[in-house]
């Protein structure tokens, strides 16, 4: 997948990373803990590599993006959040620097009671029930070169909206997954959001 021209709102990787490593890769299907699974809507897409372990899920597992990964920014300070209200629609919009193809969109916000004292791991998500979701079933991926929502290709701007589920006041986390129909890969950012009501 290709580079991130501008993400809104801002993820960590966005704020924290030099333009051209702002869209970290690991492999896709975030909920899987193994490598070599298959697209249960396109079985014909490429399988996936290995997905991001518990503790390195913000750097996608990538070694240049590990500080990332840690409970607070190098410097010791909260990570940036963008203040929301629950049950508030929040728009996300990504602009790719090429072309790219994604199978799927999905979204997970961490849990009411999850642990911002400790590193982001699959626990500290609501994998049950994502807060957005949405696949893009043309196929075969080699050929599919519509513009969404008839292909796979992404317009740029990508964009969305959900409405964000309610959690008490404080920091919460929203993870990104775009997989990408044609790798074992996908696309990871993480939105940082301080509820304030």
């Amino acid at each position: 997948m290709a580079g991130l021209k501008f993400m809104s709102p801002e993820s960590r990787q966005v704020k924290y990373l030099m333009p051209n490593q702002a869209f970290v890769k690991g492999g896709k299907f975030f909920r899987a803990t193994e490598g070599g699974v298959s697209d249960p809507d396109v079985p014909s897409d490429i399988v996936n590599r290995l997905p991001p372990p518990d503790g390195r899920i913000a750097s996608a597992g990538n070694p240049y993006a590990f500080k990332l990964d840690r409970v607070r920014d190098e410097f010791g300070n909260a990570w940036g959040a963008n203040p929301v209200m629950g049950g508030n629609a929040i728009e996300i919009s990504v602009g790719f620097e090429l072309p790219v193809k994604v199978r799927r969109v999905v979204a997970w916000m961490t849990k009411p009671n999850w642990n911002a004292t400790q590193e982001l791991s699959r626990a500290s998500f609501d994998l049950l029930n994502p807060v957005y979701r949405r696949t893009y079933p043309a196929a075969p991926y080699q050929e599919a070169n519509k513009p969404i929502p008839e292909g796979l290709v992404a317009p740029t701007p990508l964009s969305f909206s959900f409405n964000l589920p309610p959690r008490p006041v404080g920091h919460h986390v929203l993870l990104l997954e775009f997989d990408d129909p044609g790798s074992g890969d996908a696309g990871y950012q993480v939105i940082d959001l301080r509820y304030t009501g």
